[in-house]
């Protein structure tokens, strides 16, 4: 099985190596003030989704050492309506596990999935804060064709 990105993980990059730091340089060089501040603008972006990606991941790492541990399945794909990236579409994913008391349904942050991905060919491993079960973190993962 093979992991799924979300989508600080990768867009991080593209955003400060070949749109803010591009667009910075330009306005330096040309003296055009308005696309140094975009290309800045760029550059915080692309910093705000690099901390949120180690945030998730330190938050994953911690609630596999303490959390609960459920095997969920893809109940719905949400493609994120005005956005694709390479040959990834981001999107959320509504997942459902089952516990002594019944069936909870968690909504995933945005993950990079194919095109021809469908709830069928994604598997779900949750991680549930034992204290307080609104602290969530879902690990997704595509099965191998």
């Amino acid at each position: 099985m093979q992991a799924v990105e979300t989508l600080c993980e990768k867009s991080y990059k593209i955003l400060i190596l070949f749109i803010g730091i591009p667009l910075f340089l330009l306005g330096l060089i040309f003296r055009v003030s308005p696309v140094m501040i975009l290309g800045n603008f760029w550059i915080l972006v692309g910093v705000v989704c690099k901390i949120k990606s180690i945030y998730d991941k330190r938050k994953m790492e911690r609630l596999k050492k303490e959390g609960i541990p459920y095997d969920g399945t893809v109940v719905k794909i949400y493609p994120m309506q005005k956005g694709k990236y390479k040959l990834h579409v981001p999107a959320k994913v509504e997942c459902l596990y089952k516990t002594e008391k019944g069936g909870n349904l968690v909504m995933s942050g945005y993950h990079l999935l194919l095109y021809n991905d469908r709830g069928e060919d994604l598997q779900a491993k949750l991680y549930i804060d034992p204290n307080d079960a609104k602290k969530y973190a879902i690990e997704l993962f595509r099965k191998a064709h």
